[in-house]
């Protein structure tokens, strides 16, 4: 029998203070609630300051994700953290700066 491959992954990743979330794949619907639990629950966790989110294996990305972003995002301000998105592959990145959060979530 073949098993079929997810559709997306996340990986942590987890070094001092920083919380490094590798996403892959067709990021939508199916994929949003984990993301934005796992993106709260890690601005929350006490030993993390930066949330990193690492993009560059991203095919797909939707609008219910970059809600997810924006929770995540405003979740790690409220909890005096920072979040940037890194590496964004030529999907996301196009996504990302339509709708201007390349500017507001990026790394400078």
């Amino acid at each position: 029998m073949n098993e079929e491959q997810p559709l997306w992954q996340l990986h942590l990743h987890r070094t001092a203070a920083t919380t490094t979330f590798a996403l892959a794949g067709e990021l939508d619907l199916q994929s949003a609630d984990d993301i934005r639990t796992t993106l709260i629950e890690e601005a929350h966790r006490p030993a993390t300051t930066t949330l990193v989110i690492d993009l560059a294996q991203v095919t797909f990305l939707d609008s219910t994700v970059l809600g997810c972003f924006i929770n995540g995002y405003y979740a790690a301000q409220q909890a005096g953290r920072t979040l940037t998105i890194v590496n964004p592959s030529p999907a996301a990145h196009r996504v990302l700066s339509i709708t201007g959060l390349l500017a507001l979530l990026a790394e400078a």
